[in-house]
């Protein structure tokens, strides 16, 4: 064969390869996409859930709608062994699910009945940078404040981050808190917090400024008013505040805590089950990274206080892979420290 004829081999080769991937291509035309919210209405969650639902379509194949589900319970583990063991494969259902729940996993926590190294992760929207708040009738206003509270200062409960952050209050800290737990989500808390049924309540600031701006807004007893935080932020209500690791004396605590704040560094994520098409998986992948860079979905992120710093779908399984391959001697701190 002639050099020319080599050529037009090739060529043709290629133009079948590229027609064979684009027709691989999902049609998502005329179909609804489920997209799972393992938490309950109204949280920060919520919040960026149905933000990213109203603007990824456009990315997808065929323009197709996504309705969101919110799945809550459990702190999103009913909605991640829902997703690992009864939704359909079809590439026609994903999730958002905490984050904490593969740390969970790694100290294994009872009811867990899924392996997060299967999840087709997605990526996720953001990192997080965890924080405690309490209301101004407590009679909390700075870290100092709850250190020598003699009574209980009682703190709401509901998911993995709201219950575990009081307890590091408590035991590396020194903090005289009392968890109630049962709060359906961060929504709960808020609402229990204006009935004065707890002084306050840990979870995420970017959640936090956007869920309970009002209360951050306030004067008086309803205020609500950050004390401690980890990360760093700009925000004026935040900026300045001490640091979780300002008071973590000992290397072994230290390397507890920093196992633990894993799961921040890519929070919210989304998944898909293990089994899901890979065509499928790639598309959501695609449509996930453009909605980040989408000029239309950043203005209103910007308008809504809601913090993108997308972590990519690698990045997120490299995280997972991190978490889960926790040493046992840093899991038993872990345990002595935020229980099981």
């Amino acid at each position: 064969m002639n050099r020319i004829g080599t050529v037009v081999c090739v060529m043709a080769v290629a133009a079948l390869c590229l027609v064979g991937t684009l027709q691989a291509a999902p049609d998502y035309t005329g179909k609804t996409l489920r997209l799972i919210v393992g938490t309950s209405p109204g949280g920060g969650y919520d919040t960026y859930a149905r933000a990213i639902a109203r603007h990824m379509p456009k990315h997808l194949p065929g323009k197709p709608n996504i309705i969101v589900q919110n799945m809550p319970g459990a702190g999103s583990l009913i909605a991640a062994n829902y997703l690992y063991n009864v939704a359909r494969p079809d590439g026609l259902t994903f999730a958002m699910l905490i984050s904490g729940l593969v740390m969970e996993q790694a100290m294994g926590t009872e009811g867990i009945k899924f392996d997060a190294g299967k999840f087709q992760w997605i990526g996720a929207p953001s990192v997080g940078m965890p924080v405690c708040a309490f209301m101004g009738f407590s009679g909390i206003k700075t870290l100092q404040d709850l250190v020598k509270s003699k009574k209980p200062i009682t703190m709401g409960a509901a998911g993995s981050s709201t219950r575990e952050q009081p307890r590091i209050l408590k035991q590396l800290i020194g903090a005289n808190v009392k968890l109630v737990p049962g709060y359906q989500g961060t929504a709960g808390i808020r609402a229990a917090m204006t009935r004065r049924e707890v002084d306050g309540a840990c979870w995420q600031w970017v959640s936090m400024k956007i869920t309970a701006r009002d209360m951050l807004n306030a004067k008086g007893d309803g205020r609500l008013i950050p004390v401690l935080i980890q990360g760093d932020s700009n925000d004026p209500q935040v900026k300045g505040l001490p640091k979780y690791t300002d008071f973590i004396k000992s290397p072994e605590d230290m390397e507890a805590f920093n196992a633990w704040m894993a799961q921040y560094r890519f929070f919210r994520p989304f998944a898909a089950p293990p089994k899901a098409p890979a065509d499928g998986v790639d598309a959501l992948r695609r449509a996930f990274k453009a909605t980040m860079e989408d000029p239309e979905f950043l203005a209103l992120a910007k308008k809504t206080r809601m913090v993108i710093d997308h972590v990519a779908a690698a990045d997120v399984a490299a995280q997972v892979k991190t978490v889960l391959s926790t040493s046992p001697a840093v899991k038993g701190k872990l345990r002595n420290i935020i229980g099981n």
